[in-house]
């Protein structure tokens, strides 16, 4: 593969993103999660012709 087209790739580890804060009233701590996947298209063409 060329330099040019590994750079096109997405990598393929999931982006994972946490927060945690605290409520308004300061009562509760909340911890949010949030996982990316970044899949090709075509990956889902193949999988919506298959059904």
């Amino acid at each position: 593969m060329a330099e040019q087209d590994k750079q096109q790739v997405p990598k393929k580890e999931a982006i994972i993103e946490e927060r945690i804060s605290t409520s308004k009233d300061k009562k509760w701590l909340i911890h949010k999660t949030v996982i990316t996947c970044i899949k090709p298209v075509a990956y889902y063409k193949e999988v919506l012709k298959s059904k």
